[in-house]
């Protein structure tokens, strides 16, 4: 129904997509933006096979052209840019907090009354 090669062809969009560093100001690619891609893909490959997927008598497959169709399609390609917003840098040192047996010290009592003024 769908030659490998071309397929595997979906597949390496996919993961240069999820692996490209994004434009500054703007967030990777996600896995929810992937599988949004890939779910769509299907769609699109769905509505353009209604007639059916067996093999034409010119020797082309309905389902492969559909998906490369599919594959350039900007209903399918929109789901893979990077949307805006900071990326959270994992690294970043964690904000300490007081354990339950500190909070209720003096020095940390002070402190919760100096940031209240």
């Amino acid at each position: 129904l769908v030659n490998f090669e071309v397929f595997e062809q979906w597949t390496k969009i996919m993961i240069r997509a999820f692996q490209r560093e994004p434009p500054s100001g703007h967030k990777k690619v996600t896995l929810e933006q992937l599988g949004a891609a890939d779910k769509e893909l299907f769609k699109y490959m769905q509505r353009e096979t209604r007639a059916g997927i067996r093999m034409k008598a010119d020797g082309t497959f309905p389902l492969q052209e559909a998906l490369r169709l599919a594959m350039n399609a900007p209903e399918v390609r929109l789901h893979l840019q990077p949307l805006q917003g900071k990326e959270v840098a994992s690294s970043s040192t964690p904000v300490k907090r007081p354990r339950d047996n500190q909070a209720d010290t003096p020095s940390a009592k002070a402190q919760r009354t100096d940031r209240k003024s």
